[in-house]
């Protein structure tokens, strides 16, 4: 059987529903205010060192770019120079500057581009065309392991920081990365993984 609601009821809900909407409406005008901080802050020091890509650069991705379907998408130019800054500098999307269009479309376009593999492509023929000169780096990394995952078998080992593991990465003379090995936190770059060690090192080659 369905009852109706009281006065008192309604008046509850009444009430309820006016506090919710005036926080929404408080929160969405220091949403805007703040923003309009931003825009005011970026117009008074506006970003000269702005990353574009040249006329040739383009020229030699442009072959891997997909197809547009429908309507005219927006400047590949701006829009690749924009994701490079963006990534470049680790910056969030919503921080690009205002010269590469809005911060959406760059987003969605890493995000798309990225899942049909276009930007794989590119580094593999930009780094294919670029000749070995027979120098190699090696740096490392740790990586604080949880303590949830102490107990699990995986390539975590105990230093005096902690539980760590250890990535290293060997990069040829141009910066470009030939090899990523992910061991325990012990691991020297130079030894190597002990032969007392029962885990087998994570490799990737390039």
């Amino acid at each position: 059987m369905h009852l109706a609601p009281s006065a008192l009821e309604k008046k509850e809900f009444r009430e309820t529903w006016q506090v919710t909407a005036l926080r929404d409406r408080v929160r969405t005008r220091y949403f805007q205010r703040k923003e309009t901080r931003v825009l005011q802050e970026a117009r008074r020091f506006p970003c000269v060192h702005l990353l574009y890509l040249s006329e040739s650069q383009l020229e030699r991705i442009k072959p891997f770019f997909p197809r547009s379907h429908g309507a005219p998408r927006v400047d590949d130019r701006r829009a690749v120079s924009g994701i490079i800054y963006v990534i470049k500098h680790g910056l969030q999307w919503q921080d690009a500057p205002g010269e590469y269009g809005p911060h959406k479309t760059l987003h969605n376009r890493f995000v798309r581009w990225s899942r049909l593999g276009v930007f794989n492509k590119i580094f593999i023929e930009l780094a294919n065309k670029t000749p070995f000169d027979g120098s190699l780096m090696i740096d490392s990394t740790h990586l604080k392991a949880h303590r949830m995952v102490a107990s699990l078998p995986r390539l975590i080992g105990r230093t005096k920081g902690g539980l760590n593991s250890k990535l290293h990465i060997v990069c040829d003379g141009h910066r470009r990365p030939v090899l990523l090995l992910l061991t325990e936190g012990l691991v020297s770059d130079y030894k190597g993984q002990p032969s007392s060690s029962t885990s087998s090192p994570i490799t990737v080659r390039f």
